[in-house]
């Protein structure tokens, strides 16, 4: 399927989501730790050893880090 997957599967969540009678385009809560206190873990890691490569060491993305920098 290639670069069209990502895009099939979202549409398939949305019109699944939409024919169960769901309306409302705000996101659902999301079971797992909140984005600001792994942000905010990230953002200590990066301060206290700036030379050290957190992506690979805590299982972060790369994308996720890079957006810190």
């Amino acid at each position: 399927m290639g670069d069209s997957t990502g895009l099939h599967n979202t549409a398939k969540v949305w019109f699944l989501k939409f024919n169960s009678g769901q309306y409302d385009l705000d996101d659902q809560s999301q079971s797992g730790r909140p984005v600001a206190v792994i942000e905010e873990r990230l953002l200590e890691l990066m301060r206290r050893s700036p030379g050290e490569a957190p992506a690979s060491s805590q299982s972060n993305s790369t994308a996720t880090m890079a957006e810190h920098f």
